[in-house]
């Protein structure tokens, strides 16, 4: 862990994390119950989720500890390469038929509220921010705008899907939302130490090579992205009037 960074902040962080974590057990085992999965399947297919999830972010955990991730010698950054697997998982699960079949099964809403949790991101970059641990660029008072997606996230839910707009609104909310992350993602990289980097204003992007930070690329981010092109396609797939 960096010692520079508040506790606080790493603790909040953690449960952010952990509360993802239950939010995908949650919908799989959901949508497995919808699909009339027996209840003994249903059981271990939720076990080995929870089991590879854990592997995955201890994986990333202990990388971190030994430092693996603090060598800005190699570019692109090596933490970069932490988006690899779970953006390879997302692309496989989108064209697999039976993720589909479970995706149908959830509450369109569950898949646009859980945006909200960009809005507890934003607010713990603030901190950071304030405490000179990254630059205002990567906070929502300079070129991050996830927030504005966290904060419509809940209004979204209820105006599209209580029928009193079209999903068609949604629809856009989601292509901004990824659009807003992926300029993220990309100002993140371009802060960071080494030849890639073009942006000065502020400290070196290095947080993200500590724990428990390092899930933001290796978990949370992904999860961002997944939830938005998840929720597209069960919209898109949706008999609603456009």
């Amino acid at each position: 862990m960096n010692p520079d960074i508040p506790v606080y902040y790493s603790i909040i962080f953690i449960l952010l994390v952990f509360a993802v974590l239950f939010f995908i057990v949650r919908g799989v085992n959901f949508g497995l119950f919808r699909l009339d999965v027996l209840d003994v399947k249903r059981q271990k297919i939720t076990i080995r989720l929870s089991l590879s999830l854990f592997t995955w972010l201890i994986i990333s955990e202990m990388l971190a500890f030994t430092g693996f991730f603090k060598d800005y010698s190699v570019q692109p950054p090596l933490v970069v390469f932490l988006y690899l697997p779970p953006i390879a998982l997302i692309i496989y699960l989108l064209f697999n038929r039976k993720f589909e079949k479970l995706l149908m099964q959830l509450p369109p809403s569950w898949l646009v509220n859980v945006q909200s949790i960009r809005v507890i991101i934003e607010l713990i970059f603030w901190g950071l921010f304030l405490n000179n641990i990254i630059s205002k660029r990567l906070t929502f008072l300079g070129s991050n705008y996830d927030i504005l997606i966290g904060l419509l996230a809940p209004l979204i839910s209820y105006y599209c899907f209580n029928r009193k707009l079209t999903k068609y609104y949604a629809i856009i909310w989601n292509m901004l939302g990824l659009l807003f992350h992926l300029t993220f993602i990309t100002t993140l990289f371009y802060s960071m130490p080494g030849s890639t980097r073009l942006f000065f204003d502020g400290p070196t992007n290095t947080l993200f090579g500590y724990f428990p930070f390092v899930w933001m690329p290796a978990f949370t981010s992904p999860f961002i992205i997944a939830m938005h092109l998840f929720s597209m396609k069960q919209l898109l797939k949706t008999k609603m009037p456009l």
